[in-house]
């Protein structure tokens, strides 16, 4: 009797333990942490990407589609963290967009505008290199000379006279004039030629100064023998001054299209901004 009586006790003991390990089983756990597929909402372990413990065996939310809305509303920040990567990138974003408004090329013109041509070439102008000879006389002599800033040249016994604006014929004849007017010489013959006329070309070039006039000079080739751009000139406003009177040029257009490139003329000069990028 004794025996029986054992069996059926340990019998009876292994049977509640099986069943206890069961319903241990059967039993969901309820430390899961519910903000695991919510990233950022105050779980410190949410915002490490850390798994809460059993979070792998929950079955995870079906993605909602996307709304294409122009205005989205945007989550207000749940952490620090969050909070302050917006604040630390809110700056940047707008540096980056006004850096790309201010690069984004602005389209040119259609065409470079039209310029009025002086009545004649022949007309003298300040910066003219002059060569006065006076013959006829016993001293006879040739003299240099540049028509200055107010037009004016200046020559021996008889001192300034105006020079800009008259041909050289004209320009001979008033100096003849003068020198028998002023009693020194009773007859003289006076010959004056143009050596060199000038373009004035500054800015960002690689060489500025004043370059020799030819009848064919433009200005995409007044630019070439000024040595070209600077890597910060803005080649689409270049400004041509002729006669007090400012003109914006596109050396660009006027490279591609000859047509666009307007012929200069003695004393106009040319300017070249920098760009501001």
């Amino acid at each position: 009797m004794r025996t029986t009586t054992t069996t059926k006790k340990r019998t009876t003991t292994r049977t509640t333990r099986t069943t206890k390990t069961k319903s241990r089983r059967r039993k969901p756990r309820a430390n899961a942490d519910p903000s695991i597929d919510i990233p950022y909402q105050g779980s410190l372990r949410a915002a490490f990407f850390v798994p809460a413990r059993g979070a792998w065996s929950r079955p995870r939310r079906a993605r909602q589609p996307a709304r294409h809305c122009l205005l989205r509303r945007i989550p207000a920040p749940s952490t620090p963290m969050d909070f302050f990567r917006r604040v630390a990138l809110g700056p940047l974003i707008l540096a980056v967009a006004v850096w790309g408004s201010g690069c984004a090329s602005k389209p040119s013109a259609a065409a470079n505008p039209v310029i009025p041509a002086i009545s004649s070439t022949a007309q003298l102008r300040p910066g003219d290199s002059l060569n006065i000879a006076l013959q006829g006389v016993p001293d006879a002599s040739a003299s240099t000379v540049q028509i200055d800033d107010q037009g004016m040249i200046n020559l021996p016994f008889i001192g300034s006279l105006q020079a800009a604006g008259a041909s050289t014929a004209e320009l001979s004849q008033r100096v003849r004039e003068t020198y028998i007017a002023k009693k020194i010489y009773m007859t003289v013959d006076v010959s004056v030629s143009v050596t060199e006329r000038f373009v004035y070309v500054g800015g960002e070039v690689q060489r500025p100064g004043r370059i020799i006039w030819t009848p064919d000079l433009t200005v995409a080739k007044a630019v070439q023998s000024a040595g070209g751009f600077t890597l910060y000139a803005k080649e689409t406003a270049v400004t041509l001054v002729r006669e007090k009177t400012a003109y914006p040029i596109d050396v660009k257009l006027a490279q591609k299209n000859p047509n666009e490139d307007p012929r200069l003329l003695p004393g106009d000069s040319l300017q070249v901004p920098r760009s501001p990028f």
